[in-house]
């Protein structure tokens, strides 16, 4: 008996060997795409943890830098900066942090800084976030970076006073302090003395309240300038008195030119004596130009013509051009007295002509016009926040 075929059994086998192997298949794809998924979460978690290791070592290192400025160690601050791989730095907060820092030192070290574009980084990405502290630090770096390279007068004073409501508002009163000060500086120099002086007074006041004995001093001599500059030869005298006593807690040499200004607010008021022996003290600590040139009027005020030119001609070799257009003057008045008016002709011409030359430089009416449109416009702003709230 021939037994019948096996086709049907073999291929029942078959079948049942196929779905096997199809199971198998499956079951590696299956393995091969579950472990896939695994390794490329593997993968996103090592790079988002050395991501955010990075960005922490970054920011200590930021950290640290902001902390030696703090503690006004510049040079120290520099060099940790100057340590950090930029290209390490990838999230926007640490460009952000980085860029004020760098701006902030090369500022106190009063090296240049012949652009914004760093800083303005720093500000756009401030200006979203919710740390008021460093917006109001970068603006203010900002003003004073381009006041350092004699730049446009009225984007300074737009910075710096912003930055200047915005720290008022966030109580940040060290920076606050800096802030008066400057603003009593810039206004000194484009020859807007009430608003220095007001500024000066204010920094006064805040200073007093930190019990920072080297900004009280800073501010005294900012409101005895101003006064001198009004001619009010005696409150000058008043607040350069109240420097002495704070001169010892100065670290740097900054003082010197303190003692200067004692000196000649003591001539102002022709009290010989005492301004002499301050024009020596600042003389004896560092020699400039400026001490010489008030030493060399108290000589003559004293009727000691040679001593005196002798000094003037020393101030003359190194002096500034405010300086040296004031002891032309003085020595043409000399030398008229004296009968040598062709000599005194000639130094009352170059002395005129320099003076025009720093008057032109300074637009008294234009600050003066900026400023209160700024204070104007501010206010209008805050009432206008109330309003809405």
């Amino acid at each position: 008996h021939k037994k019948g075929p096996l086709y049907g059994i073999v291929d029942e086998q078959k079948t049942h060997k196929n779905l096997h192997i199809t199971e198998l298949i499956n079951n590696f794809e299956h393995l091969k795409s579950h472990n896939m998924k695994n390794i490329l979460t593997i993968i996103f978690l090592i790079v988002a943890i050395t991501a955010c290791q990075r960005h922490s070592k970054v920011h200590t290192a930021l950290v640290q830098a902001d902390t030696l400025l703090a503690k006004e160690e510049n040079d120290s601050a520099l060099r940790q900066l100057l340590k950090i791989d930029t290209a390490m730095i990838t999230s926007e907060s640490d460009r952000a942090y980085y860029n004020l820092l760098y701006t902030n030192t090369l500022f106190r070290l009063q090296l240049p800084v012949n652009s914004d574009s760093a800083i303005d980084i720093s500000i756009k990405y401030y200006e979203k976030s919710q740390d008021k502290s460093k917006l109001a630090r970068s603006l203010y770096y900002k003003g004073m970076t381009i006041y350092e390279r004699n730049g446009d007068i009225k984007k300074v004073i737009e910075c710096v006073k912003r930055a200047e409501d915005i720290a008022e508002n966030a109580e940040e009163t060290v920076l606050l302090n800096s802030i008066y000060a400057n603003l009593s500086t810039i206004n000194y120099h484009t020859r807007n003395f009430n608003m220095a002086l007001t500024y000066a007074k204010r920094s006064l006041n805040l200073a007093k309240k930190r019990n920072d004995e080297e900004m009280i001093a800073l501010s005294l001599n900012k409101i005895s300038n101003a006064f001198t500059n009004l001619m009010q030869f005696d409150s000058s005298l008043y607040y350069s008195k109240k420097i002495i006593p704070h001169i010892k807690y100065i670290q740097n040499k900054t003082y010197v030119s303190y003692i200067t200004d004692i000196s000649a607010d003591f001539y102002n008021q022709e009290q010989f004596d005492e301004a002499e022996k301050y024009a020596k003290m600042s003389l004896s600590i560092k020699p400039t130009s400026y001490a010489y040139y008030i030493l060399g009027n108290i000589y003559l005020a004293q009727e000691k013509e040679s001593e005196a030119f002798v000094l003037w001609d020393k101030a003359m070799s190194k002096g500034s051009p405010e300086v040296k257009a004031e002891m032309m003057s003085w020595m043409a008045d000399i030398k008229k007295e004296q009968g040598e008016y062709r000599e005194a002709a000639e130094l009352m011409t170059k002395s005129k002509a320099m003076k025009d030359s720093i008057e032109q430089s300074k637009n008294t009416e234009k600050m003066l016009s900026l400023q209160n449109e700024i204070d104007k416009a501010e206010a209008a702003r805050q009432a206008d926040m109330k309003l809405k709230t």
